[in-house]
């Protein structure tokens, strides 16, 4: 069934009116990419945040229709998707008969149920910056952090020049947060498949309580060199 793309920027600019778009990438067939909310900015903590929605589409099937909305830190317009437990994402195969009115109304729904959740993953996103890491550590801790969401020592090179951006942001750079802002900053560079993928997963790390901090923690006190090596590869003069 074939969803044009046309179609789908046609219904975010009904439902968003003065949206922006960030980080639009795709093909003749496929689109990602971030549309931001400017009446959603709000101040927090002396920083900016707001409501954004992540799109993707292939008009010829490749890739389902989803529609996911999140945070953004406007700062740097890093994207966090929070998934939570109160609703989820639209996410549409391309199969069979598609009655586009109804889709509308349910990327309406999806839309109109998420955004007012956001406030609150703001909340908790700037909570994460409360969970410390010992700043003599910040190479196990990272080397951990790679086997906690899946990057290997192929990102490391672009991952550590995410956080040397951060820190010139002025992030702390001894917290979850400095970490997940990394995460969020470096997937900007990635394809779109990967980028989408390590949004979700700065998602997930914001959703971390205490207990599930001090294993991690206990995780980094129990790397050694050898295991930092095989997760991040010659690292030293990214130091």
């Amino acid at each position: 069934a074939i969803i044009n793309n046309c179609w789908v920027l046609e219904q975010m600019r009904k439902l968003i009116p003065g949206g922006l778009l960030s980080h639009w990438r795709g093909d003749a067939d496929t689109i990602f990419g971030n549309v931001l909310m400017p009446d959603s900015v709000r101040l927090y903590d002396a920083e900016k945040f707001g409501c954004m929605v992540s799109v993707g589409n292939s008009e010829i099937g490749l890739r389902r229709i989803y529609t996911e909305p999140s945070a953004f830190r406007a700062i740097c317009v890093n994207g966090c998707i929070h998934q939570q437990d109160k609703g989820d994402a639209l996410n549409r195969k391309h199969v069979g008969e598609i009655n586009l009115d109804q889709l509308a109304a349910d990327i309406a729904t999806n839309i109109h149920n998420q955004v007012p959740l956001i406030p609150g993953i703001i909340d908790t996103i700037l909570g994460t910056r409360q969970y410390k890491f010992p700043k003599n550590a910040v190479i196990r801790t990272i080397a951990v952090l790679f086997d906690e969401i899946g990057l290997n020592k192929s990102n490391s090179v672009g991952y550590f020049d995410a956080l040397k951006k951060e820190g010139e942001c002025g992030t702390e750079q001894d917290s979850l947060f400095y970490l997940m802002q990394g995460i969020t900053r470096y997937s900007q560079t990635l394809p779109p498949d990967q980028w989408v993928d390590l949004d979700r997963a700065a998602g997930e790390l914001s959703r971390f309580n205490s207990t599930k901090w001090d294993k991690f923690l206990k995780k980094v006190e129990a790397t050694d060199d050898k295991e930092v090596a095989k997760k991040l590869g010659d690292i030293a003069h990214l130091a």
